[in-house]
């Protein structure tokens, strides 16, 4: 039943596209692979149920770009202009159709398949907003994350666990870098348990007996630690098993820099209602004048000889300095070396540290999200020793980046990154 309600739910979010520029959506419940699979007699049906998709209907649950019509169907709200579009997009799919039910071997029907293919193909892309390479592998992690909604799990629980293991396992050695779109991987011992005496039983029955959380929830008899359906629903029965999802993370990473990362991964997430939170800006207002060069590793003699840890740009007092990226204000308020500081931190593992500023935005406090280009403060000399101590430096903006791999976090040269960010 299980796997059943998954491959319904699975079906309904499967999408090519989602919400496009401008405010036009269009979403479509298949896939090139289905559509090729899938035998020429039920074509028909399929363009039918693919029509009445795109009336709105009671009962619909709300996600990223998408809404789910109970069961199967998706009610899709459309600009006049998309909706012509989809129209005009039935209809020659309707022909193409009736091209393909006329083709009688076995030949004729696959040539016809390929070619229908092909067409919807060009079509998902054209039709809207352009839809890149990018948001499409982003749909493609929605599907999972949104399937066990009705489990309790905010979908964006998922996402920022699944983003967190896909931010440290190029960083690690310890662990095995995942390919594909989805990262989470559960370990041995905590999917068949510390006791459990061969990994190769994939019972649900023995995993569960030996303390494990791994689950047959896909319905085929297994529990496979390799399946995403099996993955990604056993995660979500886990933190259903704990008060809170704080809790629940506590209890599985057992580090507080880890679950802080992950919580933040959540609320950006949630706070957008979107995965695809990857743009960034340059951290000067580009209308004034500023210089750089890279500075990473040069000598610091203040409190201590030490490694300049970032980028100093160079700008008059009063520069707005902008946030980079979608993130959230982990530390702000004064720093013996940074002077009125900054720290915001993203959904990549990464926190951005501005430095020696003048003041900030007014009424901008710690825990506050932002987006990238909003407004951070403004250029300035402050640091090298107590609240309110400036001057002793030209001002600047010292912008420096960190990583966090789960384990540790470290410094790393911004400077490549400043330069592409500024051509963009």
């Amino acid at each position: 039943m299980t796997s059943v309600i998954f491959e319904k739910r699975k079906q309904a979010f499967r999408s090519d596209k989602h919400k496009t520029r401008g405010g036009k959506w269009a979403v479509f419940p298949f896939t090139d692979a289905w559509l090729m699979t899938r035998r020429a007699s039920a074509w028909s049906d399929m363009l039918t149920e693919w029509r009445n998709c795109f009336t709105p209907g009671p009962n619909c649950y709300s996600f990223p770009g998408v809404s789910l019509q109970t069961p199967t169907s998706i009610a899709t709200p459309l600009h006049k202009t998309a909706l012509h579009a989809s129209s005009n997009l039935y209809e020659l799919l309707k022909n193409t159709l009736e091209i393909t039910l006329l083709a009688h071997t076995t030949s004729e029907v696959k040539k016809m398949k390929t070619f229908l293919a092909a067409t919807i193909s060009f079509l998902l892309f054209y039709s809207t907003a352009a839809a890149d390479d990018r948001q499409t592998l982003l749909n493609e992690r929605l599907t999972y994350y949104a399937a066990y909604h009705h489990q309790g799990v905010p979908w964006y629980y998922l996402a920022a666990i699944d983003q967190f293991e896909r931010n440290i396992q190029p960083l690690r050695q310890d662990i095995e870098k995942k390919d594909g779109p989805l990262a989470l991987t559960i370990p041995d011992d905590r999917w068949f348990g510390p006791l459990h005496p061969d990994q190769s039983n994939l019972s649900p029955y023995f995993i569960e007996f030996f303390g494990g959380i791994g689950q047959d929830v896909n319905g085929d008899g297994k529990a496979d630690p390799n399946d995403p359906e099996d993955i990604f629903g056993s995660m979500a029965d886990y933190i259903n098993s704990y008060a809170s999802f704080n809790e629940a993370l506590n209890a599985y990473y057992e580090r507080k820099e880890s679950v802080s990362q992950i919580l933040t991964i959540a609320e950006l997430y949630q706070q957008f209602n979107t995965l695809d939170l990857y743009t960034h800006v340059f951290p000067l207002h580009k209308n004034y004048l500023y210089s750089y060069r890279s500075t990473w590793g040069g000598k610091r003699g203040w409190g201590g000889r030490r490694m300049h840890e970032g980028t100093d740009l160079f700008a008059g007092y009063g520069t707005p300095v902008l946030a980079t990226t979608f993130g959230k204000i982990e530390a702000l308020g004064w720093n013996d070396y940074g002077g009125w500081r900054v720290g915001l931190r993203d959904i990549h593992n990464v926190y951005h540290y501005y430095a020696h500023l003048s003041s900030f935005k007014e009424g901008l406090k710690q825990g506050d999200i932002v987006k990238a280009g909003d407004l951070l403060g403004y250029v300035g000399s402050s640091g090298y020793g107590k609240e309110g101590t400036s001057g002793k430096f030209p001002p600047h903006l010292h912008y420096g980046m960190y990583i966090d791999n789960g384990k540790n976090q470290w410094a790393y040269d911004p400077y490549p990154s400043l330069r592409k960010w500024e051509s963009s």
